[in-house]
């Protein structure tokens, strides 16, 4: 297993991740005010998985992410792709 921790990020809104999301994931919603600020605080040496409802919103985070200097950001898509890549259930 890689020594580097996974983050699980789902950027949708607190509404969509309480009717289902990944286990394990950290919900931070795209369209907040302080998203880009929520999204500093973040340790950049981690390694990051993002997912929204269509793909578009963890596509801008990822690109995001990598302009603000994060290393290893995947988007994974939607809910249902972010779990099947991961091999993890949603609640």
């Amino acid at each position: 297993m890689s020594t580097k921790q996974l983050v699980i990020l789902d950027v949708r809104t607190p509404e969509e991740y309480a009717e289902i999301h990944v286990i394990g994931s950290q919900n931070i919603d795209f369209h907040h005010p302080a998203f880009q600020d929520q999204i500093a605080a973040l340790d950049k040496s981690l390694s990051y998985k993002v997912y929204c409802r269509s793909g578009n919103r963890s596509g801008r985070a990822r690109d995001m992410m990598l302009a603000m200097g994060f290393k290893d950001v995947e988007n994974l898509g939607t809910v249902a792709e972010a779990a099947q890549a991961l091999k993890l259930d949603c609640e």
